[in-house]
C-alpha cells in the first residue's frame, strides 16, 4: 500500500483532471499520452484498478460531504446530541423544554467564543430566557478543568455539555464544525431556523419568534 501511496502522490497532478472530468479511461490516457504529460499512466492490471478504487473513494467522500450539508440546511431538523454535562449526566436537545434553542460550538481557550458568551448571549440569554429561550453549549475542549473554570469564572447559566474529545469529537464533525464559535438556532422541533447570527440578528430573531408570541 505504501508504493501505491506513493505512486499517487507522484502522479496527482497528472490524476486530479481525471477526477473530473468524467471521460472514459481509454479517452483520458489517450489525452495524456497526447499532452506528454503522465507515460506511466499506459497501466495495466493492478495501478488501473488502483487509480478507479481511488477516484471512486474520492467521490464517495464528496458526496458525503455535500450530504452533510445539506443535512445541516435551513428548515432541515438537527441531528439530536446527547452529551454528558459538569455532572455527569447526559442531556439531549430534545429534553430541553424551549420555543427555541442555540446549539453553540465553543471552547474555553477561544478569545472569540469568551466574548461571545460574556457580552452577546448573557445579556440575550437573561432576556429571553423566560420567553422560551435555551442556550445548548458544547464544548470543544480536552482539558474537563478548563471547561469548567471558563463556565464559573464567565458565570455562563445555561446548559454545558462536552465530550471532552477537542476536533476529534464526532459530534463536532458531525456537524461540520471547523471554526469557532459556530452556532444553529432551531425551534422546538429542532428544525433549523439559522445559522451563525450576529447579535444583532439573534436578538432580532428571538423578538420576532418570542416576544411578540
Amino acid at each position: 500500500m505504501d508504493n501505491l501511496e506513493k505512486w499517487f502522490m507522484e502522479h496527482k497532478q497528472e490524476l486530479d483532471p481525471l477526477k473530473a472530468s468524467g471521460k472514459s479511461w481509454e479517452a483520458v490516457e489517450s489525452s495524456l499520452g497526447k499532452k506528454g504529460t503522465l507515460p506511466v499512466f499506459k497501466l495495466k492490471g493492478w495501478m488501473k484498478v488502483a487509480a478507479v478504487f481511488a477516484i471512486l473513494l474520492s467521490t464517495v467522500l464528496l458526496w458525503q460531504t455535500w450530504e452533510q450539508k445539506t443535512e445541516l440546511a435551513i428548515h432541515n431538523v438537527l441531528p439530536d446530541v446527547a452529551l454528558e454535562n459538569p455532572e455527569g449526566e447526559v442531556v439531549r436537545i430534545s429534553d430541553l423544554d424551549s420555543k427555541v434553542v442555540l446549539v453553540n460550538f465553543w471552547a474555553s481557550w477561544n478569545e472569540a467564543c469568551h466574548e461571545n458568551n460574556c457580552y452577546v448571549f448573557k445579556p440575550i440569554y437573561e432576556k429571553y430566557k423566560e420567553m422560551g429561550f435555551e442556550i445548548y453549549g458544547i464544548s470543544i475542549d480536552s482539558d474537563r478543568e478548563e471547561w469548567l473554570v471558563s463556565i464559573l469564572e464567565d458565570e455562563l447559566p445555561w446548559v454545558h455539555v462536552s465530550d471532552l474529545q477537542s476536533w476529534q469529537s464526532p459530534i463536532a464533525r458531525g456537524f461540520d464544525v471547523t471554526t469557532l464559535p459556530t452556532s444553529f438556532l432551531v425551534d422546538e422541533d429542532r428544525r433549523i431556523i439559522a445559522r451563525d447570527l450576529n447579535a444583532e440578528e439573534l436578538e432580532k430573531t428571538l423578538e420576532e419568534l418570542l416576544a411578540y408570541n
